[in-house]
């Protein structure tokens, strides 16, 4: 059950409630895992989409409790088969520097929500992100190896994040 507590009236006088909250955290996560916010970046100008992967790598995600970020450009969208999730979300960008548009839109998330996991279906922007992946602070995938990226994200989601 959840119990809200008014601007933490409850636990004014405890003075080492961040370390209790840290704690209580850390139990809640080894128990029940966090979300990982995941980028996944398709780009179908260059390559022709294998809409079922994708589809079937989206949906595997949302079904484990992680939200997805979808960037896109507007006429590379692919006819995705997507269950309806709340965890799943689409950004547009124009094709014309599409990749640097989607680079500056996850550095500036990493300041708020930063995204821990970035995939995409291309080689060049694969590429380019594991240039930047030190500045992104997230894990670089390509999307072939699903079995890789599902095993790095249970592990993941298991850690807490400081």
């Amino acid at each position: 059950s959840y119990v809200y507590h008014k601007e933490s009236q409850s636990f004014s006088r405890i003075k080492e409630k961040s370390a209790i909250f840290l704690e209580n955290e850390d139990k809640f996560i080894s128990k029940w895992g966090r979300y990982l916010r995941i980028a996944y970046i398709l780009s179908g100008l260059r390559l022709p989409l294998k809409t079922g992967d994708v589809s079937s790598n989206i949906n595997r995600i949302a079904k484990m409790g992680h939200q997805v970020w979808i960037f896109t450009g507007p006429d590379c969208c692919p006819r995705l088969e997507l269950i309806d999730h709340e965890s799943i979300r689409f950004l547009y960008y124009p094709n014309s520097f599409f990749m640097s548009i989607v680079l500056y839109k996850i550095w500036k998330r990493k300041k708020k929500k930063k995204l821990h996991v970035v995939v995409t279906n291309d080689a060049g922007i694969y590429k380019m992100f594991t240039i930047f992946k030190r500045i992104l602070a997230a894990e670089i995938f390509m999307d072939d190896d699903f079995s890789v990226i599902e095993h790095t994200l249970k592990g993941m989601s298991r850690k807490p994040f400081r």
